[in-house]
């Protein structure tokens, strides 16, 4: 895809819609690791949660980005 052609608002809410996605990210490492060295009881499922979330997160935010896009035409 040329960006040269897009406008630059919509590369700049690309950028924080990225960076949103890395702070969510990042947070969810450092809890996935927290929740990984804490033994206290469920912490399985946490820490299943947050490796769905880690995986899932990205995904939905790009799904979320290509409706908002297909709306916005």
């Amino acid at each position: 895809m040329d960006q040269s052609n897009q406008k630059p608002e919509h590369q700049k809410s690309r950028r924080i819609v990225a960076i949103v996605c890395i702070v969510l990210l990042v947070a969810m490492y450092v809890a996935t690791f927290i929740v990984a060295c804490l033994n206290f009881p469920g912490w399985d499922r946490m820490f299943q949660a947050c490796i769905v979330l880690t995986i899932g997160m990205p995904i939905l935010l790009w799904i979320y980005m290509a409706l908002y896009k297909r709306l916005k035409r």
